[in-house]
């Protein structure tokens, strides 16, 4: 075998075997007296870009419970997590079960919800399904 393949199959099949990681903690729902949701933004908006590791598909779901889903997918793995969100100067901040928070400055141009992910780093999405949040359950 050559010595290339030594060190890559390995690598590939710990990569395989990792392609799936995602927060099984349980969620905690918000009381509807503190829930405030933005109805432009609840339900479900998609991107896709090209990264450093390949194709990137990123999804996210804002519900009218103040509970988020999000997923990345790549080629060889996907990464998913839920928790809770809420609206705090011109962002989008989620919260974990653990209790780690993300802060996603956004605005939304032309039905795109553009996020800013990381410093100097802004993402378009596009709306897929929206929620109605004033309809009944």
């Amino acid at each position: 075998m050559a010595p290339l393949a030594k060190h890559l199959l390995p690598t590939l099949a710990v990569l395989l075997l990792a392609g799936c990681a995602s927060s099984s903690l349980p969620v905690e729902r918000i009381e509807a007296a503190r829930c405030s949701v933005d109805g432009r933004l609840t339900g479900t908006w998609k991107s896709y870009r090209t990264s450093q590791v390949g194709p990137t598909w990123m999804r996210f779901t804002f519900g009218c419970d103040c509970t988020y889903s999000s997923r990345v997918q790549l080629l060889w793995m996907r990464i998913s997590e839920r928790g809770t969100y809420h609206f705090e100067d011109g962002a989008i901040v989620t919260e974990r079960p653990e209790g780690e928070t993300t802060r996603l400055p956004f605005t939304l141009e032309d039905e795109r919800l553009l996020l800013e992910e990381a410093p100097g780093e802004e993402h378009a999405y596009r709306q897929v399904r929206h929620l109605d949040c004033g309809a009944p359950p």
